[in-house]
């Protein structure tokens, strides 16, 4: 790695399963997540960096919607 570049945070993928989705809207506490016409939730982003209201709202999913997977990093081998 050269001399003074910054390390990038580590990425994570999204996955939100809107057909297994009830509408409880325990998601939306968590800007990522948005509920559509539809009634169900939908990623609004699909690739985060801080994860705390993810694995929040992924918990909190009482269908177990949401899948939280680390995107592999080239920099970071």
């Amino acid at each position: 790695r050269p001399m003074g570049k910054k390390k990038s945070p580590p990425r994570y993928r999204i996955s939100l399963d809107s057909d297994a989705c009830i509408g409880c809207l325990a998601c939306t506490r968590c800007k990522i997540f948005e509920v559509r016409e539809d009634m169900r939730a939908h990623a609004a982003f699909t690739e985060v960096t801080d994860l705390a209201c993810c694995k929040e709202v992924a918990k909190a999913c009482p269908v177990g919607a949401i899948v939280i997977n680390p995107i592999s990093n080239p920099e970071r081998r």
